[in-house]
């Protein structure tokens, strides 16, 4: 396994797309694409079942959807979390103060916007503007 993939594992940070971007990830062969996705996959389900912090497996998830990722069923997931937290921030005056501003960027991001609008989910896209 790339040393790359070894550190994403160890500490999920966005800026890993910006490598995988300006490597043409897209333009890959299907089967290295497909290498990177099952990795991608099995990093956020041990972080799922392992209890990670919920920022990280936002940081997860905002990564599989950018790679364009998700099965549908995830798409329906992650539609429902987004519309979950959006509407938790609008509310609440002020939202639990343990809610990282992660989940805030999150809802904001360019990725999950273009996603959510590729899903075609108005009903969240309307609950993130209404933040």
């Amino acid at each position: 396994m790339p040393r790359i993939l070894r550190r994403f594992e160890r500490n999920p940070d966005g800026m890993f797309l910006i490598g995988l971007d300006y490597a043409e990830f897209s333009g890959w062969p299907a089967e290295e694409r497909a290498v990177v996705d099952r990795f991608l996959h099995g990093v956020f389900d041990r972080a799922v079942l392992g209890g990670a912090n919920p920022a990280e497996v936002l940081e997860l998830l905002s990564c599989l959807a950018h790679l364009d990722t998700l099965s549908v069923a995830a798409d329906t997931v992650l539609c429902a979390l987004a519309r979950y937290l959006a509407e938790e921030f609008t509310e609440r005056a002020r939202p639990d103060p343990l809610w990282p501003e992660a989940f805030r960027d999150w809802l904001y991001s360019d990725a999950l916007y273009e996603r959510i609008t590729r899903i075609g989910s108005r009903d969240t896209l309307i609950a993130i503007a209404e933040m």
